[in-house]
C-alpha cells in the first residue's frame, strides 16, 4: 500500500480513540443514517457519508447514494476535511492537485464535488467528517446556509458518538452520568451546536457542561 498523500500527525491518537469508542465496523444506526440523509437532501447531492478514519482506512458509519462501506486511507478525501478547522469545499476534484489522481475521481464513481465538515471527539481530536459528494463539479460550492447546516450536522454527529460511548460504559457511582440520552430533541441538538460554536467548544464539551449545570440545579 502506498503512503497516504494526506499527512496526518494524529493517526495514532485517532486510531486509539476510535478503539475506545468501539464504533468502527458497527451496524447501521438510525440516528446516524438520518444525518447523511438530511445532508444529501438540503445540499441536493446524490451522495452523503459520515466517515471515520483510522490509520489505514476510512470507514462509513452512515452513507446514502454509495455502496462502498470503506476505502483505503490514501483514497480518503475526508482525511483532508478531518484536518481542517472548518468546512472543506472542493468545487472540482479533478482540478485540485490533492485529489486529481484519486481513484474515486479518475475511476468509478468519478466524483467531482466534495464538501465536508470535520467531526471531533470531546478532546478536540478530529476523527472523520460529515460530507456530501456530487458526480458533477459545482463551481458555486455550497450556499452559506448549506455550509452552516453541514457544520451543525457534524456537531450532532459528535454528540451522538459521545452519547453512544456513554451508553456502552457503566456509569460510575461516584460521579453523575456524563450524558442523558434523549435529553435533547433534534432542535435542541441544533441549539447545542450553535451554543458550542459561540463558546469555542466542541458539541460534546458543551453537552457535558450543560448536563452538569442541569444536575447541579436539580440538587438546589
Amino acid at each position: 500500500m502506498s503512503a497516504s498523500p494526506y499527512p496526518d500527525q494524529d493517526a495514532t491518537r485517532r486510531e486509539a480513540a476510535l478503539a475506545e469508542y468501539a464504533v468502527m465496523d458497527t451496524p447501521a444506526e438510525p440516528a446516524f443514517d438520518r444525518l447523511v440523509q438530511e445532508a444529501a437532501g438540503f445540499c441536493q447531492t446524490p451522495i452523503a457519508v459520515m466517515s471515520l478514519l483510522d490509520r489505514r482506512r476510512q470507514w462509513f458509519k452512515a452513507r446514502v447514494g454509495v455502496d462502498l462501506t470503506e476505502t483505503p486511507i490514501e483514497h480518503a478525501v475526508c482525511a483532508l476535511a478531518s484536518g481542517d478547522e472548518k468546512l472543506l469545499v472542493i468545487s472540482d476534484l479533478t482540478k485540485d492537485p490533492r485529489t486529481a489522481g484519486n481513484p474515486l475521481v479518475t475511476g468509478e464513481p468519478r466524483v467531482r464535488f466534495y464538501a465536508g465538515a470535520p467531526i471531533r471527539l470531546a478532546d478536540g481530536l478530529r476523527v472523520g467528517s460529515l460530507c456530501v459528494v456530487d458526480t458533477v463539479p459545482r463551481p458555486q460550492g455550497l450556499s452559506s446556509s448549506q455550509g452552516d447546516r453541514m457544520l451543525q450536522l457534524a456537531g450532532r454527529a459528535e454528540v451522538l458518538l459521545d452519547e453512544r460511548k456513554g451508553r456502552q460504559a457503566p456509569a460510575s457511582p461516584a460521579a453523575p452520568a456524563r450524558h442523558a440520552p434523549g435529553h435533547f430533541d433534534e432542535k435542541g441538538l441544533l441549539d447545542l451546536h450553535a451554543h458550542a460554536r459561540a463558546q469555542g467548544l466542541s458539541a460534546a464539551e458543551a453537552f457535558f457542561r450543560l448536563t452538569i449545570e442541569a444536575l447541579a440545579k436539580r440538587k438546589e
